[in-house]
């Protein structure tokens, strides 16, 4: 695996320094100059990495050329998302099952891995809601064989939330946007339910959703689901502007919630949220269900 790389401006800064420090004090420098999200970056590239290639954190970190004051600062980040879901013994709400979870999670060298696998594929932030327009036999067979894993995300679960992009089609693609076509249309002859974007792929969203919507009707959004845990402002503002800010449930016009999502801009995530609110729900209206890990939003039928 390559060296990992840094913003220019970080790279630039440790040239400059590099005459007057030994190895060690460059790298304390630099991570003072690493702000929390080129840290979430680096935590989710490696987050991917390991579960693509079914290596332990130890093992992944083994095989990255860094300085080992570096190593020791990634060690530190890669290893919280494991303990934290194996210390609070509790599951984030399901936002997706990927067609090949079992064989991934068999894939897996440990029970740890397998666990953290789980909670990568759960902690995702914006998860597409589709049509599907494919094989109504596959898309049965298919759900008797995983009904007992998905757990309703809203009333239509059953029949929006069966399928996705496995996460590790669009890591790979990480390094280089180039191949996101060429991945993306094999996907038209798929019984495609869901497309999850995670977090550190968020850049790509608007892209991926410009290819699905000019190239296949297969994929039309017809809602997307935000992760409340990456988009707590905009959550809040939702149940805000709920005509009863009581319930949980109800239907907000377009435009608001575009409004609403603006005043969240400083989160960047939020940010290119809003961007994905313009694409799925433009001319519509939006019904909105508000739970405790996640705000659905999906067009209501006029």
């Amino acid at each position: 695996m390559s060296s990992l790389r840094f913003p220019r401006a970080l790279r630039s800064t440790v040239r400059q320094r590099r005459s007057t420090e030994n190895p060690e004090q460059r790298v304390k420098s630099l991570l003072k100059q690493i702000d929390p999200v080129h840290k979430e970056v680096v935590q989710r590239k490696l987050f991917v990495d390991q579960h693509t290639k079914g290596m332990d954190g130890s093992s992944l970190l083994q095989g990255i050329d860094i300085d080992p004051v570096l190593r020791s600062e990634l060690e530190m980040i890669y290893d919280t998302p494991v303990r934290k879901i194996d210390h609070k013994r509790h599951h984030i709400e399901t936002q997706f099952v990927p067609h090949n979870l079992e064989s991934s999670i068999k894939s897996l060298k440990s029970k740890t891995i397998a666990k953290s696998h789980e909670y990568f594929l759960k902690s995702s932030s914006i998860m597409i809601l589709v049509h599907d327009n494919s094989n109504t036999t596959t898309n049965l067979m298919f759900r008797n064989k995983i009904a007992n894993r998905i757990k309703a995300i809203s009333t239509q679960a059953q029949t929006v939330s069966t399928r996705n992009v496995d996460p590790s089609t669009l890591s790979r693609l990480l390094p280089s946007n180039t191949n996101l076509v060429e991945e993306l249309l094999p996907l038209r002859n798929t019984t495609l339910k869901a497309l999850c974007v995670p977090p550190h792929a968020i850049e790509t969203t608007p892209e991926i959703l410009s290819i699905i919507q000019s190239q296949s009707p297969l994929f039309e959004p017809i809602g997307i689901i935000l992760n409340i845990a990456t988009s707590s402002r905009l959550a809040i503002e939702l149940q805000g502007a709920l005509k009863n800010s009581s319930q949980t449930h109800g239907e907000i016009n377009y435009e608001s919630l575009i409004k609403i999502a603006q005043r969240s801009h400083e989160d960047t995530k939020e940010g290119v949220a809003t961007n994905v609110l313009r694409k799925v729900g433009e001319g519509a209206f939006l019904d909105v269900v508000v739970a405790e890990n996640y705000v659905t939003l999906t067009k209501t039928k006029r």
